[in-house]
């Protein structure tokens, strides 16, 4: 069943600012039978689609999650899998960094073709939509295990270089295949191996990050919690149906009063 832990307290931020505040989004949209997530294609939808093009926006975060714009046809959004998560974990356990500066040390790797498919035969990836993953599943664990079962010992390097292209393959195999332009934001769009593999996946499509579009790729998911707790507050209902399989339009979150 879906569930979302939310830890901030909204009557204390209320409280204690003195800022009416808008919270708890994802638990309205479950209640309404959606899976919570994704919510940041809301955004999407609103300020990124095109008359003129068939684009995709794609936020990768921990989780990556894919929001399909085409041209006359209503937008699909779900997450496609791993995004930075698997990556993180592996560079913290070897070089304890927190991330993978531009990608620097899965490009110094090669992709080892056992593990990668290993990964590839996640369940989740043929699940079909809706549907919405994060580090419940895809963690440190999960890659643990996939490494237990491969033959022989896998260089760190190559183990990074292969979860880079995991990230980017079930991206690619998330795409609407007449996609023309991808649109990138989240802490991905800063790992410039992410992008030339995202480039080189797709080598007939624009690959760019949103502030070509002139949103700067860090802020677009709290622009897209700004926005829903406006139409809240506004007591505007929005349809999140082709992104989390809610049966009917919903006001998102909880406004607690200043």
């Amino acid at each position: 069943n879906p569930f979302s832990l939310q830890l901030a307290d909204a009557n204390t931020i209320a409280q204690r600012t003195g800022i009416t505040t808008v919270a708890d989004m994802r638990g309205r949209d479950i209640s309404a039978g959606g899976q919570g997530a994704p919510l940041a294609p809301l955004l999407h939808q609103h300020i990124f689609a095109s008359s003129s093009e068939n684009r995709a926006i794609i936020n990768i975060g921990g989780i990556s999650n894919v929001t399909c714009l085409r041209q006359g046809a209503k937008p699909i959004a779900f997450d496609a899998g791993p995004g930075n998560v698997l990556m993180d974990f592996w560079i913290n356990k070897h070089q304890q960094k927190k991330y993978d500066d531009g990608g620097g040390w899965a490009s110094s790797g090669t992709v080892h073709n056992e593990l990668l498919q290993l990964c590839r035969n996640e369940p989740y990836f043929s699940k079909a939509l809706p549907k919405s993953s994060g580090r419940e599943l895809f963690n440190g664990s999960w890659l643990e295990n996939k490494l237990a079962q491969c033959q022989g010992a896998i260089q760190p390097q190559d183990v990074q270089a292969t979860m880079l292209q995991l990230t980017v393959d079930t991206i690619v195999d998330a795409l609407d295949p007449h996609c023309q332009s991808l649109f990138i934001c989240g802490g991905g769009a800063h790992n410039r191996a992410l992008m030339q593999g995202l480039a080189q996946a797709r080598p007939k499509c624009t690959v760019a990050s949103t502030l070509t579009l002139g949103v700067d790729p860090d802020w677009v998911e709290a622009i897209a919690f700004a926005w829903i707790a406006r139409e809240t507050c506004a007591g505007r209902k929005i349809d999140t149906s082709g992104f989390t399989g809610t049966s009917a339009a919903v006001m998102l979150g909880g406004i607690y009063r200043a």
